[in-house]
């Protein structure tokens, strides 16, 4: 074999040749007239020369340190390497065979919002909470603050991925459960909340819904949804906005509104845009999708008077929704399944 080694002071080559005798040559500098050093170990012995001259006594005493210094350092280089790659493997034996896994269910609730670190049993690992609060602007009217319920949202969830972390369990996938026919509109482009969020016990809408039932339109709805027509559902709410929230309308019209369930307010979010989805049980709470065919229904969205380009697109409830963004939870995570709360 032949191998070079070149610093900023030396220059050291070592061989070996058929005949098992073995060399080693020293420069003690790389320019070309820089005396050059040579020792060979052969059959009849160790022969060092300097220059052609064979070096003997003291000088091949010392020389001879030198070397086997050089060796005694390289070995122990080679050993601290060794040991390391060894560490190095254990710890990945370790984190790929015995870390646990689990899954997390983020629970926004009317009341507060709660992320849920279950074990592949479905036994519940840890759990954070947050309150939300309830704002009531006029009688009838119940809201939420969208931006605090994100926020809140958050919160938990980075507890519990920090808390995972913590206890070395590996995050598998996200899921979501969230109330029902409440509802949020934002601006698609800039993410920025239009109006609160307005929650299923709001009833504002009240008035348009007796309309809409002495027009002769509440079977028509119960045939398509199986609902009745009620401000508890999400339709007459989606209408209230678009008819009384400045620049609505406009954002509407020329596709940069997004309406949707909690559910689809936080995909978005967690995927920082990336995705905009609903499931069938929150679709099938909004008296705009037929549960027949399975789709937003266009005769409905007629009544209602609501434009489908708002909507997001309506999935079944496990299904790859998309992953969270890198930038809110430190690692892309699968959001796997949206489901309605108490559906």
């Amino acid at each position: 074999f032949f191998a070079l080694n070149v610093s900023n002071s030396s220059v050291i080559c070592a061989s070996q040749s058929s005949n098992n005798s073995c060399g080693l040559a020293f420069k003690a500098g790389k320019e070309p007239n820089t005396p050059a050093l040579h020792w060979a170990i052969t059959k009849s012995g160790l022969d060092i020369i300097n220059n052609g001259a064979p070096i003997t006594g003291t000088e091949k005493f010392f020389l001879l340190s030198i070397v086997g210094k050089f060796i005694i350092i390289s070995q122990i280089f080679n050993l601290y390497v060794m040991i390391n790659l060894y560490n190095i493997y254990n710890i990945f034996i370790k984190v790929r065979f015995f870390m646990q896994d689990a899954i997390i269910a983020i629970d926004q609730g009317t009341s507060s919002t709660r992320a849920v670190l279950f074990d592949k049993k479905f036994s519940i690992i840890h759990i954070e909470q947050e309150s939300i609060n309830t704002l009531y602007p006029a009688n009838g009217w119940v809201e939420q603050d969208a931006n605090e319920i994100w926020e809140k949202t958050l919160l938990v969830t980075k507890n519990i991925i920090s808390y995972a972390k913590s206890k070395s369990i590996n995050i598998l996938s996200i899921g979501i459960t969230n109330q029902r026919e409440t509802i949020v509109t934002w601006n698609k482009i800039t993410g920025e909340v239009l109006y609160h969020a307005i929650i299923w016990q709001d009833r504002r809408t009240k008035d348009k819904c007796n309309e809409l039932i002495l027009n002769g339109l509440n079977e028509t709805i119960n045939n398509k949804t199986g609902l009745l027509l009620d401000p508890y559902f999400s339709a007459t709410k989606i209408s209230w906005v678009l008819d009384n929230i400045d620049n609505a309308k406009h954002l509407a019209l020329s596709d940069k509104l997004c309406v949707g369930t909690i559910d689809t307010y936080l995909l978005f979010k967690l995927t920082e845009g990336k995705s905009f989805y609903t499931d069938a049980t929150n679709a099938s709470r909004t008296s705009l999708y037929n549960i027949h065919e399975n789709k937003w229904d266009s005769e409905l969205l007629e009544i209602f008077k609501i434009p489908l380009n708002i909507l997001p697109e309506v999935k079944d409830n496990i299904f790859e929704f998309g992953v969270t963004s890198k930038n809110i939870t430190d690692k892309s995570i699968p959001i796997h399944a949206m489901i309605g709360d108490q559906q």
